[in-house]
């Protein structure tokens, strides 16, 4: 957490060459507080980044897994899961959230199950980060993702990589 912290600081201090590092930084630094317990915290992170960008699915479930970890507003974490599988012109026009829950209801039954890979993508960042717990907070707390999905391939496969990275050997699927 000191080392993000600092690496924070000196983002702040000068601008990096690479943009999209500082927001990882910060989205690391979030991701550590929240699988501390800090979950105020790392809402306040999710939520400035969300507000810039409606559409990100990567914005949307990080703030998702916080507002569910609070456990003060469980449509607000649906809507924010439900809205990761979608793609960024489905959000045209929305300039809130309760346009982007309006619209989810809406079109809940046409749209279908959500597409897994996005969500694989979200998984995937939180393993990069070294964080298996918060992965499977997702796959086997929120009850975000339909069971078919849950059993898909790309999420089993994600599910095996969390369990390694945690040592849950016996977690992990045999080889075969």
């Amino acid at each position: 957490e000191e080392a993000l912290c600092k690496a924070v600081e000196l983002l702040a201090d000068r601008a990096p060459a690479d943009p999209a590092v500082g927001v990882e930084v910060d989205l690391m630094l979030a991701c550590l507080l929240l699988d501390r317990g800090r979950h105020q915290e790392a809402v306040n992170v999710f939520r400035q980044y969300h507000e810039k960008d409606r559409a990100d699915p990567l914005f949307n479930f990080l703030l998702g897994l916080a507002v569910f970890l609070t456990d003060e507003a469980p449509e607000e974490a649906a809507a924010l899961f439900e809205a990761v599988g979608k793609p960024a012109g489905w959000f045209r026009g929305l300039r809130s959230d309760a346009k982007v829950a309006e619209k989810l209801k809406a079109f809940r039954a046409a749209d279908g199950p959500p597409p897994v890979q996005p969500y694989v993508a979200c998984l995937e960042k939180l393993l990069d980060f070294g964080i298996p717990s918060l992965a499977f907070t997702f796959l086997d707390q929120t009850g975000a993702m339909p069971a078919a999905a849950l059993a898909s391939e790309p999420l089993a496969l994600v599910d095996a990589r969390a369990s390694y990275m945690d040592r849950d050997y016996a977690g992990a699927p045999p080889p075969r």
